[in-house]
């Protein structure tokens, strides 16, 4: 992909790299290579045609069913995309990145309550990475259950302090009312407005 921003393929530069060359004879990673060119090419049908040929070739490469997931969600085919995220994750149920997009595109089609176990099976699997955390809070947050965000919001802060989009997460929350039990109200955790999480340690936040 980084060589395709310096100049975008065609459908004819994917053709040439195909040339005579039996598909079926190419490693999944060369497959999704190819796939790649043809869809950044617009060519998103010759695309499928390829990706679909290698997942029946190779049924147990959690990457083809990722990455084809991913190029659904792009196109705004969540439904797709999450068929696509279900399989990937039954061959690697432990892979929180997957987890992570299967509940985006949860969101996406306004499934809250399912998106925020998905989110949450993926900070369980991955805790230190930030952006989960994040995209829980943003769920959570939508759901209006301000605690649970605000709780996921100052996670997403302690992994990523500079992150504006874990700050963003921390301010909704206390929008919506979150911390409004604590009998000390100067101590409650503060985004982008009031610096840092003071008051609450990060390992006293318990997972969302």
């Amino acid at each position: 992909r980084a060589i395709y921003e310096q100049q975008r393929p065609t459908p004819e530069d994917g053709d040439a790299l195909v040339g005579d060359t039996d598909l079926g004879a190419l490693s999944p990673r060369a497959l999704t290579w190819l796939a790649t060119t043809y869809s950044i090419a617009g060519a998103h049908e010759e695309s499928d045609r390829i990706l679909r040929d290698a997942m029946h070739r190779h049924p147990q490469d959690v990457m083809l069913f990722f990455d084809y997931g991913r190029g659904l969600a792009a196109r705004g085919r969540w439904n797709e995309a999450l068929r696509m995220y279900a399989r990937a994750t039954a061959i690697r149920p432990d892979a929180g990145g997957i987890w992570r997009m299967t509940g985006l595109a949860l969101a996406e089609l306004g499934e809250l309550e399912n998106a925020r176990e998905a989110l949450r099976a993926a900070c369980a699997r991955e805790p230190e990475y930030g952006p989960s955390w994040v995209d829980l809070g943003e769920v959570l947050v939508r759901m209006e259950l301000a605690d649970d965000a605000l709780e996921a919001g100052v996670r997403a802060v302690d992994l990523m302090p500079d992150s504006d989009a874990a700050k963003s997460v921390v301010d909704r929350a206390l929008d919506l009312g979150a911390g409004d039990g604590c009998a000390d109200r100067e101590r409650r955790p503060r985004g982008r407005a009031g610096g840092a999480h003071r008051g609450v340690p990060a390992r006293a936040v318990g997972r969302a």
